[in-house]
């Protein structure tokens, strides 16, 4: 059996394909069970369900939840939660305010590198309702001939050396965490997103633990302390180090692990459909989730 358990459609800011393509999709690569788990919002889940249907895919309802936790940004992955939740709607607006703050402050900053960008010029480029990201931002000042020959952005175009996934590379750099041009945001808290993702009858798994760690494995106590349910252990992200350390943690502590690639299209190019390196049987994984459901 294969399965994918990380894929973002269009209904994420930064994910390419329509929900009814990418089961498509699956079904012409033969992955048997897939989860849209787009940021912040499961709106594209029915579209799956009955997508499903039609293609031969097995469906998990899914979402992936910004979260903070020990100062950082955390990916938490609900698996067969209420869709329907008001809890899920609520994130989505609460999130579309954080971010309306925090983007002017960010643009500052990216100025202060001497980039040119204008909050004014991004905003336009924002479709209704669309909460600006960190992507589009650098997708933008990409875009700028005036930024083509500048010294920090010319190794993310065509040809530079970080051309491969150049606005993911770029928020790595210089948007995220801890880089020049972040600014904290109130995110929901890591142990309040678990409790709501149970609350709804989910399946609370921290995506690819090994971006969000920054390579310190001694987080991973703090971080099973939240109440997770695993890990996704197998991630297109990790190295095949990290998988086998992060499915060794789950196996020594009782937690579930599961597999996904992460895909998005063409704002991560470089990721395929199925693409997370799983050396476990894929149908016990599936078989195990399903098993730990509310």
């Amino acid at each position: 059996m294969l399965i994918d358990l990380h894929i973002h459609s269009s209904h994420s800011h930064d994910g390419e394909y329509p929900v009814s393509e990418l089961v498509r999709m699956c079904s012409e690569k033969n992955i048997d069970a897939m989860a849209i788990a787009d940021h912040n919002t499961a709106v594209g889940v029915s579209e799956a369900l009955e997508a499903g249907i039609k293609y031969g895919v097995e469906i998990v309802p899914s979402i992936e939840l910004d979260t903070s936790f020990l100062g950082r940004v955390f990916h938490l992955l609900g698996y067969y939660v209420d869709t329907d939740s008001d809890d899920f709607k609520k994130i989505k607006t609460d999130l579309y305010e954080l971010e309306m703050k925090a983007f002017p402050e960010i643009i500052k900053n990216v100025q202060a590198m001497g980039i040119e960008v204008s909050w004014e010029d991004f905003l336009g480029t924002l479709e209704p309702d669309m909460a600006p990201t960190e992507e589009l931002l650098a997708n933008m000042i990409f875009r700028n001939p005036a930024n083509s020959k500048h010294e920090r952005v010319t190794p993310y175009l065509p040809g530079g050396v970080k051309s491969d996934m150049p606005q993911f590379n770029f928020y790595r750099d210089f948007l995220g965490p801890g880089r020049e041009g972040f600014v904290p945001r109130d995110y929901t808290r890591l142990e309040e997103a678990v409790k709501m993702v149970r609350r709804n009858g989910g399946v609370p798994i921290l995506a690819h633990p090994g971006g969000s760690i920054g390579g310190d494995f001694s987080k991973l106590e703090k971080l099973k302390a939240t109440g997770i349910a695993g890990l996704e252990a197998f991630s297109s992200y990790h190295s095949e180090e990290e998988n086998r350390r992060f499915l060794k943690y789950c196996k020594d502590n009782g937690l579930l692990y599961t597999c996904g690639s992460d895909f998005h299209g063409r704002m991560k190019p470089v990721i395929s459909l199925g693409e997370h390196k799983s050396t476990e049987d894929q149908a016990e994984i599936l078989s195990f989730l399903k098993a730990a459901r509310g």
